[in-house]
């Protein structure tokens, strides 16, 4: 944090983020228990979109690829990975989903998941 203190009025506090583009890596998993190692390097996680490569919105609430933050996945940046929980898999149909998740930075990062059974496989691009 950077303060500024003035001779008159109130000091300012600035917050000073660094990041670098985050990087995900391939994982193997089953729909309990799915997490995405990621080197989120200062950045943080804004949102996650969910497709099938055959053409439509994967997982729950289909009507948009857009997935609920904290219900159908979530950052934990003491771990260093992004979780997709058992209710994202819940309503997932087995096959190749494309996932993008975009980045408070700017930074949009696509990754590649394939569910079969209650098997996942993750694909960093």
């Amino acid at each position: 944090m950077l303060k500024v203190q003035f001779n008159k009025g109130a000091d300012w506090s600035f917050h000073v983020l660094y990041c670098d583009k985050p990087v995900l890596q391939n994982a193997e998993g089953t729909i309990a228990s799915f997490a995405i190692p990621t080197a989120f390097n200062g950045d943080r996680l804004a949102t996650m979109e969910a497709v099938y490569a055959a053409g439509g919105n994967a997982g729950p609430h289909n009507w948009t690829s857009f997935k609920e933050f904290a219900r159908a996945f979530g950052p934990s940046y003491a771990a260093n990975q992004i979780v997709l929980t058992p209710s994202f898999f819940n309503e997932v149909n087995d096959g190749e989903v494309i996932l993008k998740f975009d980045f408070w930075s700017g930074e949009v990062i696509q990754y590649t998941i394939t569910k079969n059974g209650t098997s996942i496989t993750g694909t960093a691009s």
